[in-house]
């Protein structure tokens, strides 16, 4: 492995080791207020170079929020160095799946005509290092106009089917089956074209289990919440996996007509290891699920991709606990009720 790699896997598995402990995690929770949440991260070595210039009385919610993606995508950056610059290549990965999240979320608030939500809640941060031009997508009214806005980049190509004959706007689910698709072919097709041997079996797995993770939620959202037909579940299938098949899906939803389905879904191999499933929500366990996966792949891979990979992963968890913390406090949520939503 060359020296450059070496230090990119150094110091990303350095980083993890700053990430919040339990003790900083139940700190957090205990604060009355979001601004007091802010002054205690910027007291803590993985957080306060991207905190350190903000006024702790003057911060709210959005820019709270706006603060932790920029420590996520900071971090990143800096991990990937020069690799991020380079156009279209894997290591854009984070920036891509960014972009999409929040097209999606755009083309919901758009269509629910709530434009200032969206420019409340969007990560400026992200906006430097992106070709779509987001402050100009949210003056759409139309799926026509979204499609304007995103002329030049590959998501018009994407989009451009969805295009309704009557309605302003497509569905939402079906946006984001395509969006999704569409992440993953370019990942695939990207992991083929630059990676080789067994780094290209590793991150392959690393990019699977997550399109694993995507179809489970699938059966659960779409069969176990809002009832929809075998068939009209499969419609939305990720044509990727790495143990949950197309054939194990449409097994999985077979059973799931005499049994819920939330029960059969944790009983596969991803949730073994998961603390007490049954006592915990399916959106938590899939969480613990990422985190033993990924925690493991950064920890033993010798392979700067590998390891990259899965601390965005890692870094997303820590960064959606926070969020669950702002809200819990926002909502006035005991801390020792916080603390049980928390992936630690």
């Amino acid at each position: 492995m060359s020296a450059g790699r070496t230090a990119v896997v150094a110091k990303a598995r350095c980083k993890y080791g700053k990430m919040l402990t339990l003790s900083d995690y139940r700190q957090l929770a205990g604060k009355s207020d979001v601004s007091y949440v802010v002054a205690a991260l910027k007291t803590l070595p993985g957080y306060k170079k991207y905190f350190a210039e903000v006024n702790d009385s003057s911060v709210r919610r959005n820019l709270a929020e706006q603060l932790l993606y920029k420590w996520m995508f900071g971090n990143y950056i800096e991990l990937c160095n020069f690799k991020f610059r380079q156009k279209n290549g894997f290591f854009r990965y984070l920036l891509k799946r960014e972009e999409i999240a929040q097209i999606i979320k755009a083309i919901m608030y758009i269509s629910a005509g709530e434009y200032e939500n969206f420019i409340l809640y969007f990560p400026m941060f992200l906006q430097k290092h992106s070709e779509v031009k987001f402050m100009e997508l949210v003056k759409a009214r139309t799926f026509r106009e979204v499609l304007d806005f995103l002329k030049g980049t590959p998501y018009y190509k994407v989009l451009k089917p969805l295009t309704p004959e009557g309605a302003l706007f497509p569905e939402i689910r079906i946006v984001e089956t395509v969006m999704g698709q569409h992440f993953h072919e370019w990942l695939t097709t990207t992991i083929k074209k630059e990676f080789q041997g067994k780094e290209r079996e590793e991150i392959e797995k690393c990019v699977l289990h997550s399109a694993d993770i995507y179809n489970m939620k699938l059966c659960y959202r779409l069969k176990g919440i809002f009832k929809m037909t075998n068939e009209q579940v499969m419609d939305n299938y990720l044509p990727y996996h790495y143990r949950f098949s197309e054939k194990d899906m449409k097994r999985l939803l077979e059973k799931s007509d005499s049994e819920p389905i939330e029960t059969l879904i944790r009983k596969h191999p991803y949730f073994k290891s998961c603390p007490d499933t049954e006592g915990m929500d399916f959106e938590t366990a899939v969480s613990y699920s990422k985190l033993n996966f990924f925690r493991k792949k950064l920890m033993l891979s010798q392979y700067d991709s590998v390891v990259l990979f899965s601390f965005a992963e890692l870094m997303e968890i820590e960064l959606s606990n926070l969020t669950t913390i702002i809200e819990g406090i926002r909502y006035s949520i005991p801390s020792a009720e916080i603390e049980k939503m928390l992936i630690i």
